[in-house]
């Protein structure tokens, strides 16, 4: 009796496509793989969807993800640049960048509706090879840039007394 060879690339309609590697790991994440397959040629996103994932992994964080998830496919075609708002180390929310207007507005998670870009403290990029997260020295959002802080509220209040 003769075992069947496993296929590693999948049927053979995967096989025959021009279905790229990354592409085919998306296969059971079927709501980040329309998103990708829809703006597959945008780089930026693909890297933003994988700064996503880091920024909210684990079981713990699998419904705030999903959302998140659902958020930007529901503003990719307006949306050419998301960005990620830390605070204390933690994931707190989505937000658009809008360069011509030069505005960042929250599109969901918690946070302020609106963030000047002057009260942006620190700028970070994921660089996907380490997986993680690294902190640019800069004063400006450009196409590298996929996440950010702001100073704390808190920190603000007793500041200000």
């Amino acid at each position: 009796m003769e075992k069947e060879k496993s296929n590693p690339i999948g049927d053979d309609q995967d096989r025959n496509s021009a279905t790229t590697g990354s592409a085919r790991k998306l296969k059971n994440r079927p709501l980040l793989r329309s998103i990708v397959s829809n703006n597959g040629s945008n780089s930026t996103h693909q890297i933003f969807y994988k700064a996503i994932h880091k920024a909210l992994e684990g079981k713990v964080n699998e419904a705030s993800l999903k959302k998140m998830l659902e958020t930007m496919q529901a503003n990719q075609d307006t949306c050419h640049h998301f960005l990620i708002l830390f605070r204390n180390n933690q994931f707190k929310g989505i937000y658009k960048y809008e360069e011509s207007l030069n505005s960042i507005s929250k599109l969901d998670g918690i946070g302020p509706k609106s963030v000047n870009p002057d009260t942006i403290v620190k700028y970070y990029k994921y660089d996907s090879t380490k997986r993680e997260f690294t902190e640019v020295p800069t004063k400006h959002i450009g196409p590298t840039i996929v996440a950010f802080t702001i100073p704390d509220p808190k920190k603000r209040a007793i500041a200000q007394r």
